[in-house]
């Protein structure tokens, strides 16, 4: 059963190296507190630092501001980052909750 479990480690590790997939993949909802020019750079939704690349896919309806609710898909990074790789966000609608 150990040899087993050290296996199955190692084929995990290796796939995951091999792949390049996020081995620490996450979801974050919540608001938008600061967001750069540009929106490329630091983020700030709900008190959690996120890190936006030119690779993040962004879909947004209207425009990007501070109270806007998103919901974000990506990883934490070795250093603790929360990096997005793609952030949603709708039009909020009278009387609706986000998410």
């Amino acid at each position: 059963m150990r040899r087993f479990g050290l296996a199955l480690v190692g084929v995990v590790c290796l796939t995951l190296w091999w792949t390049g997939f996020p081995a620490l993949a996450a979801d974050l909802s919540g608001r938008v507190e600061a967001v750069p020019p540009g929106g490329v750079g630091p983020w700030v939704v709900s008190g959690v630092p996120v890190e936006v690349t030119p690779a993040t896919k962004i879909k947004l309806k209207g425009p990007l501001a501070p109270g806007r609710a998103v919901r974000l898909k990506g990883y934490y990074a070795p250093d603790g980052r929360f990096v997005a790789t793609e952030i949603k966000a709708k039009k909020a609608k009278k009387g609706k909750k986000h998410w």
